[in-house]
């Protein structure tokens, strides 16, 4: 991955991981919560349903798995691009400040 640094840009006053993250999980953080809310009224119909009761621990797994694998990618990701690397001597066609 190839970061840019353009004169004037400031990647943390933008909020780009915030963008990252939009981008890549909300949608399926979305899809949890919707899939959970649908689930919840079924249960709040069927109090008993041992199978729903289930279904929904299950969901609510997932969630919280996808969630902290996520987090966990981001922070990775933070860390890797607040990481200065050695740009090679051939690449000036920008002024780079990160390479990886």
């Amino acid at each position: 991955m190839l970061i840019v640094e353009f004169p004037g840009c400031n990647p943390e006053k933008k909020d780009v991981m915030g963008l990252f993250w939009k981008n890549c999980f909300y949608k399926h953080i979305e899809e949890f919560r919707k899939s959970i809310k649908k689930l919840k009224g079924q249960l709040d119909v069927n109090r008993f349903n041992q199978k729903l009761a289930n279904h929904m621990s299950r969901l609510c797994q997932e969630f919280i798995a996808f969630l902290s694998d996520s987090a966990k990618f981001i922070q990775k990701l933070m860390a890797d691009v607040r990481t200065p690397k050695r740009v090679p001597s051939n690449l000036n066609l920008l002024k780079l400040r990160y390479f990886f």
